[in-house]
């Protein structure tokens, strides 16, 4: 079932905010993308060595930051 999930997050701002509703639904918080993205972007930048200063929300990981 994740694999499905995960198939149609494209952007940074997309998989914030799914980050977001997964912590939500198990620890029943609020949180939404603003809250998540800036851990976000650093794991970005430590682990895969991507300049957070370049990241915006509709930011591509296959086109724009070179995953794939």
């Amino acid at each position: 079932m994740l694999d499905q999930e995960v198939t149609n997050i494209y952007t940074v701002g997309e998989f914030a905010s799914y980050i977001a509703t997964k912590v939500n639904e198990s620890k029943g918080t609020s949180f939404d993308y603003a809250d998540i993205l800036p851990k976000l972007l650093e794991v970005l930048e430590s682990d895969y060595g991507v300049d957070k200063g370049k990241v915006a929300l509709n930011s591509r990981f296959v086109q724009d930051l070179d995953f794939d």
